[in-house]
């Protein structure tokens, strides 16, 4: 992990623990995440983030982006002349990819971190290669942020599986957009209601807070599921 070490628009961001306190000196990729999300002074940063703001400034990223130049103070460039963003790119995920498997892991990890063993319910690869599971991946420029899945559990009833965000990039929007294109998937294929469960523990609360802004509501087990005190059933009507 790196961090700003002072303000945003500075050209340069130290990277801590780093040898020789090198600078990082690609002055435009820092000063467009900068004005994407400011304040962000003493914001972590990882290698994701600053490989993102490499290439939506149109910079390369490499051991050679590392000097030692003093830092400068450049005046912010104006809104109108800030880089387009990236379109977010929904797609069928292939999940034989490193960076989809990496995703999943994490996802499964978290999972299984929060919730008791027979209360955690995500899906391995293994789950994900089923008949009745369709999987999703959100790409911007290329690099994965996000990921979803439909389960089929009959003609006409959906269910949301495999849910997660990045962790770098969460709160930005990405799960919205990623619920967004599962709701209107199920639409399509008729569905009259989309499920789905999710956990009752803190560590869930932005994850409930999303569905209940989709409007989902509580309801009884369905499927497979049990009536579970860490484990919270939803579900949305379509038509």
């Amino acid at each position: 992990m790196w961090a700003v070490e002072e303000s945003p628009w500075r050209s340069h961001a130290r990277w801590v623990g780093a040898p020789n306190d090198c600078k990082l000196d690609e002055p435009r990729g820092l000063r467009r995440a900068a004005y994407l999300r400011p304040p962000l002074r003493g914001v972590v940063w990882d290698e994701f983030v600053l490989r993102r703001a490499f290439s939506s400034a149109g910079g390369a990223w490499s051991n050679d982006s590392l000097c030692t130049h003093p830092p400068i103070r450049p005046t912010p460039p104006p809104v109108d002349n800030m880089p387009a963003a990236m379109p977010l790119e929904i797609k069928p995920g292939d999940l034989g990819q490193s960076d989809v498997q990496e995703l999943l892991a994490a996802h499964l990890a978290f999972a299984r971190a929060e919730s008791p063993a027979e209360s955690a319910h995500a899906l391995d690869l293994s789950g994900l290669r089923a008949p009745d599971i369709a999987f999703w991946t959100a790409r911007e420029d290329g690099l994965l942020l996000a990921c979803g899945a439909l389960r089929e559990l009959d003609r006409e009833h959906g269910e949301v599986k495999s849910m997660h965000t990045r962790a770098a990039v969460r709160g930005r929007g990405y799960g919205a957009r990623m619920l967004e294109y599962l709701v209107t998937e199920s639409r399509r294929r008729g569905y009259r209601r989309l499920s789905l469960e999710t956990g009752t523990a803190a560590a869930f609360d932005s994850a409930r807070a999303l569905y209940t802004r989709f409007g989902f509501r509580e309801c009884t087990p369905f499927g497979s599921y049990r009536k579970d005190s860490s484990s919270l059933r939803m579900t949305l009507p379509l038509r």
